[in-house]
């Protein structure tokens, strides 16, 4: 194998995993985008069972 085939060699292997790198992080962020926005529902869902405990309160 001469020295270009194996730079090319070398060359394409490393496109390869940054290819696959990148699509790894792109799904990260995805999904740490996603449990963000759980967390966020969460929270709202939290503070409006917090508001109805308080109203039925002051109706009894």
């Amino acid at each position: 194998m001469s020295h270009l085939d194996k730079l090319l060699e070398i060359e394409k292997r490393r496109k390869v995993l940054q290819n696959a790198r990148e699509e790894i992080l792109g799904k990260l962020i995805s999904e740490r985008e996603q449990r963000s926005q759980w967390l966020i529902k969460l929270i709202d869902i939290d503070d409006e069972l917090e508001e109805l405990s308080r109203q039925s309160k002051a109706l009894t």
